[in-house]
């Protein structure tokens, strides 16, 4: 489910609300499946630079017991700022970066981690810090291209930096930018079936534009 709503004991005032439970598939216990679910933004190649409010209500787990030790829920922004070919023909050179609060079978949370990838590998990251669920968070993630880094931060903690090697000149040939909930749920044929659930709300969405 993905709506406006009210901002409690803020007159006027509207909140992108989203909430959505998955279930896994059941034909076997090896593999994972996910997906992402959320609002994009109409020009992704315009923003470099994105600050919001997040609270994240609920997220709810169930692991499977013949494939234990996958299972991600995580809320935020995430988008692809930049190809590393010079003539992109694919996704797979896109350079991604997002910013979330996630809940991990394997580490825990909630947690905020803020991490950069390509082709579903992860190339650095970092965990900003655990936050309440409920409580009221500002995430801010930047593109700072001049010093080929991505800068990230966490309520007013200092910001972290992720720096990186690679071509930045290219733009992506897939481009987007998403406030998003996510989740990757393991494969099970035991019960209870595993599931990914979560409640999440955004607000005060500012960019550079």
């Amino acid at each position: 489910m993905r709506n406006l709503a009210a901002v409690p004991g803020v007159p006027m005032a509207k909140q992108l609300h989203i909430m959505q439970r998955a279930y896994s598939a059941i034909t076997d216990n090896t593999g994972s499946s996910g997906g992402l679910f959320g609002l994009s933004f109409a020009n992704p190649g315009a923003v470099t630079a994105v600050s919001f409010t997040l609270v994240g209500n609920s997220i709810g787990q169930v692991v499977c017991k013949n494939n234990p030790g996958i299972g991600v829920t995580d809320i935020g922004f995430t988008g692809s700022f930049f190809s590393t070919d010079a003539t992109p023909t694919s996704s797979n050179d896109d350079v991604i970066a997002t910013i979330d609060i996630d809940q991990n079978i394997c580490c825990g949370g909630p947690r905020v981690v803020g991490f950069v990838e390509q082709n579903g590998t992860v190339l650095s990251w970092q965990v900003l810090g655990t936050v309440a669920l409920k409580s009221i968070n500002t995430l801010f993630l930047q593109w700072d291209q001049p010093h080929h880094q991505f800068i990230f931060q966490l309520n007013n903690d200092g910001q972290v930096f992720e720096t990186y090697t690679v071509s930045d000149t290219s733009a992506p040939f897939y481009p987007y930018e998403s406030l998003f909930i996510g989740r990757v749920v393991a494969d099970c044929t035991s019960t209870p079936r595993p599931y990914s659930a979560v409640d999440a709300d955004f607000r005060d969405v500012y960019v550079n534009q």
